[in-house]
């Protein structure tokens, strides 16, 4: 092999080591970095273990408070959407009344005999008797639904703030083992992965409790069902009561 042969093939082999060279010192100067940085991070955790446990603090709240205006803003708007179902529910009786009042003057002047006089009386009788019944059975139905719609909200309520009260009894005990670790002079790295991984835990527990709760929706639905049938009950109640009078009232007019 010439000596231009060796210089050359020794060219490129200095080129390619003038490339890599670099990548592989950038490499492993990154992993130093990084190692030395966790390294730094366990070294300083005890040191700022007080800092991150009012950090941890801090967070929780600010949840609950989110949480708690949320649940409160739910709760305003079921009222709101219950005052205006009452209110509608009002005016619409008060129309019926209305009607039917104007409806009973009109067979009053009608009725000229005793007979018919009494016939009308007994037909008035019979429908406010209707009207009364009816309305006492839509307002139980609907006191019966809210009431089981309020129940439910209740207990997920009491549930959810005891899955809570779990998740926040679980963080502090393992703010107070690391506290506690780090004041026994364990090693910082290992005392904050221990934390870390002790809250993880606590959270996903958390959030399994919390999907295993039944939701309201299910009793709401079945709710439903129960208030639709009781108000359907009392319609076909009062539609019998009126076809009976109806046709009392012909009979004896």
């Amino acid at each position: 092999m010439t000596s231009k042969n060796i210089l050359i093939k020794l060219s490129g082999v200095l080129a390619i080591v003038s490339l890599v060279l670099p990548t592989v010192v950038l490499a492993q100067t990154e992993r130093a970095s990084t190692t030395r940085a966790k390294q730094v991070a366990g070294e300083n955790f005890c040191a700022r273990i007080t800092e991150i446990d009012n950090k941890l603090d801090q967070r929780l709240n600010e949840r609950e408070g989110k949480l708690s205006d949320r649940r409160g803003e739910r709760e305003v708007s079921l009222k709101q959407k219950r005052a205006d179902h009452d209110t509608k529910l009002s005016g619409k009786r008060s129309e019926a009344v209305a009607r039917r009042e104007a409806q009973f003057a009109g067979l009053e002047e009608k009725a000229t005999s005793s007979a018919q006089k009494a016939a009308v009386l007994a037909f008035k009788t019979a429908v406010n008797n209707a009207i009364t019944t009816r309305k006492a059975a839509v307002d139980a139905a609907i006191s019966t639904f809210r009431s089981g719609v309020d129940g439910a909200i209740g207990e997920r309520k009491t549930a959810v703030e005891v899955i809570r009260l779990a998740f926040k009894t679980a963080v502090d005990k393992a703010i107070e083992q690391a506290k506690a670790d780090c004041a026994a002079g364990k090693d910082g790295k290992i005392t904050r992965d221990t934390l870390m991984s002790s809250i993880k835990i606590a959270r996903e527990k958390f959030v399994a409790d919390l999907k295993a709760i039944e939701k309201p929706k299910v009793n709401r639905e079945s709710l439903i069902s129960a208030r639709k049938a009781a108000v359907e009950k009392a319609m076909a109640d009062f539609k019998a009561a009126m076809e009976k009078a109806r046709a009392d009232l012909k009979t004896s007019i």
